[in-house]
């Protein structure tokens, strides 16, 4: 049966369904911003091209790495959203959850973040104010300012990139919901005996992983605000673009660690519940047969094992176990773009050229 719930959760995955018969993804994805961006931008290119050649190194590399996301954003937005499904439909068939409607619950989780929708209006704001207080950086790329038309065509550009990237930030809010909302309203039934030796959550810790990494592609926008940061003068706009990088990074750590902790603190919690129950049995079966001096039966033999192999099995459920490689790609998403602030991509180029010789 054909699931329908991605439909109500975000407009991209819609359109992305209609076309996924017609068209591959990766490349439907690019008529959502990149070609109608190339379109405005044609006549200014077919202009101003002699201005290209004077574009530096790093101007380059941030244009670049911007692109790369400009195309695929949408693609991995609906990408995102297909996991989102794909981790209910898994956790449905493993039936841990206590929900009957799994569709309702995504839909809910939306319609509550839908409360912080000003926050993503007040990002967009947030960095067309800046384009508009110090377009001096603009001025290198040969767009001018309030009577240049491109100008104008640029902030329509910014302001819908930033919409699309406001859109991916929302749906990693919306695991961040559904996590939080499945472990206080108690909705997650472990199951101790799940191969994956997580209680059945390795699929929600997969869907944490695919979150975080959706948003860490936003490091794809640093090289060109960095860029920003070393050219312009003005230190009220040096500050508030290191504060959004800082912002950024902060929310990136919160949106892994969090649910991660949540899962942890639930897991360890009902485990130890059920270990505690679990002893107790076995306290009280051999209470009984010290106290009244009882031989130990064939089925009270078989008892005893039954719940040393269960205490064996549950202790060793454990939700916590991020393996190294997720933490080198978190961290290295943050950390790498910072190296195009240090070093000059044009100095890699030479050091390259000199190896090479």
């Amino acid at each position: 049966m054909k699931n329908k719930s991605d439909n109500r959760i975000i407009w991209i995955a819609r359109l992305f369904n209609r076309k996924q018969s017609r068209t591959k993804p990766i490349f439907f994805s690019a008529f959502f911003i990149f070609i109608p961006g190339l379109v405005l931008f044609l006549p200014f290119l077919i202009d101003r091209w002699h201005l290209l050649i004077s574009f530096t190194s790093r101007m380059w590399f941030g244009i670049v790495c911007g692109l790369i996301w400009i195309w695929l954003g949408p693609f991995l937005i609906n990408n995102y959203v297909q996991k989102i499904n794909e981790t209910f439909l898994n956790a449905k068939d493993l039936k841990i959850l206590r929900i009957e409607n799994y569709n309702r619950t995504l839909v809910d989780a939306n319609t509550k973040l839908g409360k912080f929708g000003v926050l993503n209006v007040i990002w967009v704001l947030f960095i067309l104010a800046i384009a508009v207080f110090d377009n001096s950086y603009l001025n290198r790329f040969g767009i001018g300012n309030f009577t240049d038309p491109y100008f104008y065509i640029f902030l329509l550009m910014l302001a819908y990139v930033l919409y699309f990237t406001s859109v991916g930030i929302r749906g990693v809010l919306i695991v961040y919901q559904l996590i939080n909302e499945l472990v206080n309203e108690n909705k997650i039934k472990l199951d101790f005996y799940n191969s994956d030796k997580m209680g059945g959550l390795k699929c929600f810790k997969e869907l944490i992983y695919t979150a975080a990494k959706l948003f860490a592609t936003g490091v794809l926008f640093f090289p060109i605000l960095l860029d920003y940061i070393l050219y312009t003068s003005d230190i009220r706009v040096k500050v508030a673009l290191y504060l959004s990088i800082i912002l950024f990074t902060v929310i990136l750590i919160m949106t892994f660690f969090i649910p991660i902790k949540k899962l942890y603190d639930y897991a360890n919690e009902h485990r130890d519940m059920y270990l505690n129950e679990l002893g107790g049995k076995l306290k009280c079966l051999a209470t009984d047969l010290i106290e009244n001096e009882k031989n130990c039966s064939i089925k009270d033999g078989i008892l005893i094992i039954n719940y040393c192999h269960q205490i064996n099995i549950i202790s060793t459920v454990s939700v916590f176990d991020v393996a190294s490689d997720t933490y080198l790609q978190i961290i290295g998403s943050i950390l790498i773009p910072f190296f195009t602030y240090f070093i000059n991509s044009q100095d890699i180029i030479n050091i390259f050229q000199a190896l090479t010789k």
